[in-house]
């Protein structure tokens, strides 16, 4: 007596792939036929009756649904009562691949014990090249159903033990006069199912992929940035860094002050700047004493003019070393701010 086991859905489409719903009618429904040598059969190979005593003979006509149910009904009540009475199934591989088995086959024959296979399987020390012989032998011979029925073998050995079984649609079996011409080694077959991922460990199929639902994101307001408490405040030249044409490495560190080409054309022009203010006030001075003496002495306009003159030439001498000394520090600043790399300390 088996493990109770039910047929799994991988076993009912094992069942399906095979048994095929064969004579639709042009509206989607199902009639009965008959080939020679074979009971009338309709739907998924049911025989015999329906599940509400309609007898399968010609005239009959189903819907599918009807065929559904007719199935799961032959599944459970027949075929899964047998195989789990006559095989001790180990798995429930086993168990679906069985129950194909014993649902192509002559139920009668099976209680009555005219088919080996259950004592192969059944043994406590099985000899797997005995099952696999054994079970490829029941298929019909030299008809037109024999290379279907040949795949459908190899297909419930794959199944049986835990392999993919659609490697065995690709078997060919052909027969002439009776004799064999052209067959695909069974070995060769379980070698490819064998090789490949288990049942078990085959994913998922892939769920589809939810809707992306666009969100509108509205842009933060510019913030600008207060003061720290104890520092000083924030110029009113300040510009966003992207404005400044400094291409400086975050990661290649400060250098010093005085090594920079921005500093050292900063120093220029401020100097510059302190020397013109400086310039400025001794000539304006020295002029403002030198028309003071003029005023108040009786010298002759020739001594006063040459008072004035000196006076001038310095505030002129003054103001173009300043521009030079500014234009020097603007074009050493500017360098330095193009090239630079380093922050400073």
């Amino acid at each position: 007596m088996s493990k109770w086991y039910e047929t799994s859905p991988a076993g009912m489409e094992l069942i399906k792939r095979f048994e095929g719903c064969a004579e639709r009618l042009p509206d989607g429904r199902l009639k009965a036929y008959k080939k020679p040598g074979d009971p009338w059969t309709i739907g998924w190979g049911i025989t015999g009756a329906m599940p509400d005593g309609r007898p399968v003979t010609d005239g009959l006509v189903i819907t599918q649904q009807e065929a559904d149910t007719a199935l799961e009904w032959f599944v459970r009540s027949v075929s899964d009562p047998l195989t789990r009475k006559h095989f001790n199934a180990q798995s429930q591989a086993e168990f679906d691949a069985l129950s194909s088995w014993v649902f192509n086959i002559n139920q009668g024959k099976l209680e009555r014990g005219e088919y080996s296979l259950p004592a192969l399987v059944n043994l406590r020390a099985r000899d797997l090249d005995a099952v696999i012989a054994k079970w490829i032998q029941y298929k019909n011979p030299g008809t037109i159903f024999e290379q279907g029925l040949y795949r459908r073998r190899l297909a419930e050995l794959c199944m049986f033990f835990g392999w993919p079984w659609h490697f065995a649609l690709s078997a060919v079996l052909k027969r002439e006069n009776g004799n064999i011409v052209d067959m695909t080694p069974p070995d060769y077959i379980l070698e490819l199912a064998e090789q490949a991922k288990p049942i078990a460990s085959l994913p998922d199929p892939p769920k589809p992929a939810k809707p992306v639902v666009p969100v509108k994101v509205e842009p933060l307001p510019e913030v600008k940035p207060e003061p720290q408490i104890g520092t000083k405040p924030i110029s009113p030249k300040t510009v966003k860094p992207e404005e400044v044409p400094y291409k400086i490495d975050p990661n290649a560190g400060l250098k010093p002050l005085e090594e920079s080409e921005r500093a050292i054309g900063y120093f220029w022009q401020n100097l510059a700047r302190l020397f013109l203010r400086l310039t400025g006030l001794g000539t304006f001075g020295t002029a403002a004493a030198g028309v003071a003496n003029v005023v108040q002495s009786d010298a002759v306009l020739g001594t006063a003019l040459l008072d004035l003159t000196i006076p001038l030439l310095v505030f002129v001498t003054g103001i173009v070393i300043a521009f030079v000394a500014k234009q020097y520090g603007d074009w050493r600043r500017k360098r330095g701010e193009e090239s630079a790399s380093q922050g400073m300390y």
